[in-house]
């Protein structure tokens, strides 16, 4: 340890991870630093907190396949819940887990002279348990951000579930419009008529890539439908952009008079 807390010093930042194999990973900083630095983590904001909240979800997910692949292992115990009810579990569900988890380790201890992997089986599936975390927002503040007042978090949870949320539903939108049969397709001419464009100011012409003969590509009204859903969504963010773009611009309008600024800077904000 170093003599004083503004020192500087060499710390391991891997040390409680359970792979042994991986290499040290160093850090240069004095213990002030890290202090501050642990402090500022436990401060949460928006983008932190969906941040973790992603995390959580892929690391839960990644258990819930090491689970799936050992599945005749889990229910040769009686394992509840499903692996599936572990991707989003709730306290219950993981009080279920821990408890076959400890089952798993019981098993493997009374077969511990099988020679047929079981016992690599149970390690897995143990481990993949203890990796699944709650993501309960009043867990995620206890665990990650204990210094944020709770009224804030709750806050800051309540905005970044409704964003999680709009995802979702955005997602599942997509993936309908997607997976949507269209039926019997409406018949269609085979002949298309071309328009000559000729060259661009740039001297490109995109004649070159067009179809020589005039037919229409296989599922054109396909092609086209996905092509439209890609040009709204593209509207869609930008139309996000510059609605946020005006917000910006009435608070500096509401907050900056044209007496504090002069000449050029005003004319630039009341432009837009």
């Amino acid at each position: 340890m170093p003599t004083k807390e503004t020192d500087t010093c060499w710390w391991i930042t891997n040390a409680s991870e359970e792979d042994r194999s991986q290499p040290p990973r160093l850090l240069c900083k004095s213990l002030a630093t890290l202090r501050l630095q642990l402090q500022h983590l436990r401060i949460a904001d928006s983008g932190r907190i969906r941040e973790e909240y992603q995390t959580r979800l892929d690391t839960n997910a990644a258990a819930v396949d090491v689970l799936l692949s050992h599945l005749d292992v889990w229910q040769h115990i009686g394992g509840q819940p499903h692996p599936e009810d572990l991707r989003e579990p709730t306290d219950a569900a993981l009080v279920l887990a821990k408890e076959t988890a400890i089952n798993l380790s019981k098993y493997r201890e009374a077969h511990e002279d099988s020679h047929d992997g079981l016992g690599i089986f149970c390690d897995a599936c143990h481990k993949a348990v203890d990796s699944i975390k709650s993501l309960d927002w009043e867990t995620i503040r206890r665990d990650k951000y204990s210094l944020t007042p709770e009224t804030v978090f709750h806050e800051l949870a309540r905005n970044a579930q409704n964003l999680i949320r709009r995802h979702k539903a955005e997602q599942k939108r997509r993936e309908d419009e997607l997976n949507e049969g269209g039926g019997e397709e409406e018949e269609e001419p085979d002949d298309v008529q071309h328009i000559h464009v000729g060259e661009d100011k740039y001297g490109l012409s995109l004649e070159k890539f067009q179809q020589k003969m005039n037919k229409k590509c296989y599922h054109w009204s396909r092609v086209v439908k996905y092509a439209s859903m890609v040009h709204l969504d593209e509207i869609r963010y930008r139309h996000r952009i510059i609605i946020c773009f005006l917000r910006m611009c009435a608070w500096l309008r509401a907050l900056v008079t044209p007496a504090t600024l002069k000449g050029r800077c005003w004319k630039s904000i009341t432009k837009t």
